[in-house]
């Protein structure tokens, strides 16, 4: 294939993309509600969504009134800090965290085991995602090298995972396919790994971002909805592979 026939490929994506997206947005809205195992109460995993108040200036020079941040905290019974680390890193670098979106194109694989300096780009909209920094098995730090008003609708975006063996009081759940466990613990923060006979591993998704003026009303629901899907996945797969039954593994 020619590069002018590439070049035509990817003007008609663009287009295509554009086109449908009015119409997208509003089944993508309704997507974007919590499912029932992330309501914040006291027998659910924990999600807690956050928007930017009071004056002041950003860590960058820009007003952070606009910046919005999502945490969503799960445990994984009977998984290692390893384990679901490789599931969220298997999720992002080869199954696209099951999105119903279309494969990226890797352009770095990075780091074998960690995954830093991992290089993706989604297109259409040509977004490049990045794993900046990496502390196998324990936390994992990305974000989008190009946002803008044609790729990513925001000023700012940084993500952090991290992965820590122990428990959560007051009740976290695995929220998988497989079975949902809820686990109540010590006193509310990550114990030693002594669950009763049971241990796992504590996930934390955070991720902050700042939408550009005017697009917060479709950016933002759309950044949660990815998240959730991928740290849903994230869990599912740590099941799977708990019980010898992922596919990612060969």
């Amino acid at each position: 294939m020619t590069a002018q026939q590439h070049a035509t490929r990817a003007t008609a994506s663009i287009l295509l993309f554009l086109s449908l997206f009015p119409f997208l947005l509003p089944r993508l809205a309704i997507s974007c509600r919590m499912p029932s195992s992330c309501r914040r109460d006291g027998n659910a995993a924990t999600t807690k969504i956050a928007r930017g108040g009071g004056g002041g200036g950003g860590r960058d020079g820009h007003d952070d009134n606009n910046s919005q941040t999502l945490t969503i905290r799960r445990f994984v019974e009977g998984a290692s800090p390893s384990m679901v680390y490789d599931s969220c890193l298997c999720g992002w670098r080869d199954a696209n965290f099951h999105l119903p979106i279309p494969h990226p194109i890797t352009l770095r694989r990075g780091d074998a085991i960690s995954g830093r300096g991992f290089r993706l780009m989604r297109a259409p909209p040509f977004l490049i995602e990045r794993c900046a920094n990496a502390s196998y098995p324990h936390r994992m730090e990305y974000g989008v090298e190009n946002p803008g008003p044609f790729t990513y609708q925001v000023r700012r975006h940084r993500g952090l995972i991290t992965f820590e063996e122990g428990g959560v009081g007051g009740g976290v759940e695995g929220v998988g396919r497989r079975r949902r466990r809820h686990i109540g613990i010590g006193d509310g923060k990550v114990g030693d790994g002594d669950l009763g006979g049971r241990r796992g591993t504590v996930f934390t998704w955070h991720v902050e971002w700042e939408p550009l003026w005017g697009c917060g009303w479709f950016i933002s629901p759309l950044t949660r909805w990815v998240v959730n899907i991928a740290a849903n996945f994230t869990i599912e797969e740590s099941e799977r592979r708990r019980d010898g039954e992922s596919r990612y593994i060969t």
